[in-house]
């Protein structure tokens, strides 16, 4: 058996545990609230004038380390190689990747980045078909792409006014490895881990 073959299989076996382990949920869009209504923002609809639902508490990020979001549990549930890669955005806000298990080209890696310059809500894109879901009661805009693109799910979680935790899927190339299901399914689970590991650190 190829390490690829090995790869596919760890993945395979990921998405069969994710909607029990997962406390990411959404669901099918839900129609506008009727005229006299009051404010609604259910997890799964798609996004337009909605605003994002309240968060459960205020977490700041300000001095978080990525790289101590995910356990070693973790990264072994959602088969990634525990060797983090520190780097930091564009905007100045700390990343932290990891690579998958199998490491050979195509690669595949999850990224998480501590954003300390806008909230989750600042990013909803109608168009792009963004959805509103709770990421371990948090709200959070999930961002699907084409799945055989370089980015093809973000699931970005509001943890304060103006700051949000933000979790991707890379591929190291454009060769689709997981159908788009999957992928934002994967990246829900390790969004879904990552902050439930930041909860017990603040």
């Amino acid at each position: 058996m190829t390490r690829r073959v090995r790869l596919a299989a760890g993945v395979v076996l990921t998405m069969t545990v994710v909607t029990a382990c997962t406390g990411t949920t959404s669901g099918s869009p839900s129609p506008s609230p009727s005229a006299g209504s009051g404010p609604s923002s259910p997890a799964g609809v798609t996004p337009s004038e909605e605003q994002l639902p309240p968060r459960p508490r205020e977490i700041t990020l300000d001095g978080v380390d990525p790289c101590t979001l995910w356990t070693g549990d973790q990264l072994t549930q959602l088969a990634m190689a525990p060797m983090p890669r520190k780097n930091t955005t564009t905007a100045g806000n700390a990343m932290c990747a990891y690579d998958a298990q199998d490491r050979q080209p195509p690669r595949i890696s999850l990224n998480a980045v501590v954003v300390l310059d806008h909230d989750a809500g600042d990013l909803l894109n109608a168009d792009r078909g963004d959805t509103i879901v709770s990421v371990d009661g948090f709200p959070a805009v999930r961002q699907s792409f084409p799945a055989a693109g370089p980015r093809p799910c973000v699931v970005v979680v509001s943890t304060a006014q103006g700051q949000s935790l933000e979790v991707m899927l890379n591929y190291g190339s454009t060769e689709a490895h997981l159908s788009g299901a999957q992928a934002c399914e994967l990246t829900s689970k390790a969004a879904t881990f990552a902050m439930q590991t930041l909860q017990t650190q603040r």
